[in-house]
């Protein structure tokens, strides 16, 4: 099943290739092809993906698991609220050249400062995520392979970094 998805991953990245996707900022923003309406839909989807992450795999079934599943209510409504406010905000982004939180920020703000302290909360966002990555990752490779996750965590890292790179 993987090798069907990655096989399907590849066909999708040629294709996207050949319609013109020759820069970063066209990588990031799609080529400014989405527009509004419903592929601003798909835009919507494609972030609540990103964001589904070991918190959802691991965190969500404990806390089912743990408390019942009234709980589940939370990832319900983050879905909402996440989707209706992409499909609502995502056309008004799609009509500034921003291709990053800071550039919004600075675009709505006009100062370099806003810019450079969006710019930091993302980074210092992004390493608290990244430390649940990579814990979520070596504790689901313990309990499949049986190997320490202390001794996955180094490893994984490097994987996850050349895949991301």
């Amino acid at each position: 099943m993987a090798s069907i998805y990655g096989i399907v991953m590849l066909a999708v990245g040629v294709y996207f290739f050949r319609q013109g996707i020759d820069t970063l900022d066209d990588y990031i923003t799609a080529g400014r092809q989405a527009g509004g309406g419903f592929p601003m839909a798909i835009v919507a989807a494609s972030l609540l993906a990103t964001n589904n992450g070991n918190a959802n795999v691991l965190g969500l079934p404990e806390l089912a698991f743990n408390s019942g599943f009234g709980n589940l209510f939370w990832l319900v409504t983050g879905v909402v609220l996440v989707y209706s406010t992409m499909i609502y905000v995502g056309p008004k982004l799609y009509d500034t050249a921003a291709s990053t939180l800071p550039d919004v920020a600075h675009s709505v703000y006009g100062s370099q400062r806003v810019r450079y302290v969006v710019t930091v909360w993302g980074v210092l966002r992004s390493l608290f995520f990244l430390a649940v990555e990579l814990y979520g990752t070596s504790i689901v490779i313990e309990f499949i392979f049986g190997i320490p996750w202390q001794q996955v965590l180094i490893p994984a890292a490097i994987v996850i970094t050349l895949y991301t790179v």
